[in-house]
């Protein structure tokens, strides 16, 4: 079992990643990208900017909480297919950001 602690990031959340640091044994957080909707696109870049913040603090993302799936993949809208397309470019930008666990909440 890993010790981590959820961290909603800057300007969402009013613990700090140096506070989380001090915390004996956990090591790690579980984050997001606050303020994207869902449905939006995850860049590779904008991932290694959150996962940089991380471990400049000394911690590291243990998971991602979470890409929301959108409505509109939900109940079959014409943007659907766009959507669906950002969910796996966004997985596959996790992962090559070596982030491979994400939470599903529908």
């Amino acid at each position: 079992m890993e010790m981590t602690l959820r961290w909603y990031g800057p300007g969402y959340d009013s613990v700090t990643l140096e506070q989380i640091r001090q915390i004996p044994g956990v090591h790690g957080v579980v984050t997001t990208l606050f303020g994207k909707q869902a449905g939006e696109l995850w860049t590779y870049e904008e991932i290694a900017e959150l996962k940089k913040t991380v471990e400049d603090a000394g911690l590291k993302i243990a998971a991602i909480e979470s890409v929301n799936v959108s409505d509109d993949i939900k109940i079959g809208t014409e943007k659907r297919d766009e959507h669906i397309a950002n969910y796996i470019a966004t997985l596959e930008n996790l992962a090559k950001n070596d982030i491979h666990i994400v939470c599903y909440n529908f």
